[in-house]
This record gives C-alpha cells, sequence and structure tokens, in this order.
C-alpha cells in the first residue's frame, strides 16, 4: 500500500503530498478514480497518523489564516510555510517521528539523455492534444498579462508556439515537465 491523499488543496496539497506521505498519512490503496480512492480513505481511517495530521492542519490553518486575514500580496506565505516546516522537521526529527520527508535531493542538472519516443498511436494523439490545449492557455495567459501589464507589449503566436515547442523538446533530453500556464499564480 502507498500513502493516500485523497484531500489536497491546490496551494499545499502537493507539497504536503510529496514531504509528509499524505495530509492523513493513511495506509490505503490509491486508485486512478476520486470515489474509489475515497471509499478506500473512509476504510483506512483507522490507520490515521496522528502527527501527520497535525502537520498538515497547522500548515493549512496557516495558509487559510493568510488568506483570511489578507496578508498582503508580497508576503511570501507558501515559502515561509515550506522554509518553517523543513526547520522543524530537521529539529523535531519527523522522520523518526513517522512522518515521511522527502530526504535528499539530488543537486546539479541531470546528465541529457535521448528520450523514448515509443507508444502507441492512440498514445501519441493523446499527447498531441494535451500539447495544443497547453500552448492555447499559455497563450491565452500570456495575452492577458499583456493586456493588463502597465508596460505596453506584444504577443506573437508563432514565437509563443516556436519558444513553446523548444522548451519541451529540450526538456525532453532532461526528464523535464513539460511547459504549461500557471493562471492561479499569476495574478
Amino acid at each position: 500500500p502507498i500513502p493516500c491523499v485523497p484531500w489536497q488543496s491546490q496551494t499545499s496539497g502537493q507539497y504536503q503530498r510529496r514531504v509528509h506521505g499524505g495530509i492523513f498519512g493513511l495506509d490505503c490503496e490509491k486508485t486512478s478514480y476520486f470515489y474509489s480512492t475515497f471509499g478506500n480513505a473512509l476504510i483506512a481511517m483507522g490507520s490515521i497518523h496522528w502527527s501527520t495530521t497535525l502537520v498538515s492542519a497547522s500548515s493549512l490553518m496557516f495558509l487559510c489564516g493568510c488568506k483570511y486575514f489578507n496578508a498582503p500580496r508580497w508576503f511570501p506565505a507558501p515559502f515561509i510555510l515550506m522554509f518553517v516546516t523543513t526547520m522543524l522537521s530537521y529539529f523535531l526529527e519527523f522522520e523518526e517521528m513517522g512522518i515521511k520527508i522527502v530526504g535528499d535531493l539530488p543537486s546539479g542538472i541531470p546528465a541529457p539523455v535521448t528520450p523514448q519516443i515509443l507508444g502507441s498511436s492512440n498514445v501519441i494523439i493523446q499527447g498531441f492534444i494535451v500539447a495544443v490545449v497547453g500552448y492555447v492557455g499559455s497563450l491565452g495567459l500570456a495575452k492577458s498579462l499583456a493586456r493588463d501589464s502597465p508596460f505596453p507589449y506584444e504577443i506573437n503566436a508563432n514565437r509563443e508556439l516556436v519558444a513553446y515547442g523548444m522548451a519541451s523538446m529540450i526538456g525532453s533530453f532532461f526528464s523535464g515537465f513539460p511547459p504549461a500556464d500557471a493562471r492561479g499564480r499569476s495574478r
């Protein structure tokens, strides 16, 4: 069984998933369907890891408190949360308390490798559709940011497509994620 994370917030869910092994530390099977994962989580409620739940709940309360009390836009709440929980993890030895942590991260740039372009035509077609949707979303975001910017500049769709394609192509040699827009982080 792997740690199960059926409840995630956009801001801290992925962080909690990587650092704490799930918001509640449940030991249940995660499926590709929300309702079956949710059901498995309900069945596994007896395996809640209370230290993980405490760290997760306090992290969510901090982030929600910053939003509720209208912290200024320049206040880096997610960064502060990450810094504080990292320091707490080190000094309180979270790993010995049973809270899962990331561990050592490799430094530097990984060596480039030739990407494998194998797959059925179905996978390639779906990948193409995802790439087009990602490009259109990024282009729309770039145009809206250019429109709202105090500095006038124009967005050239052809140049954006070339940049998007080059970023995807070069990133594929380093096992990178494909580029995409981040609407929630761009205002």
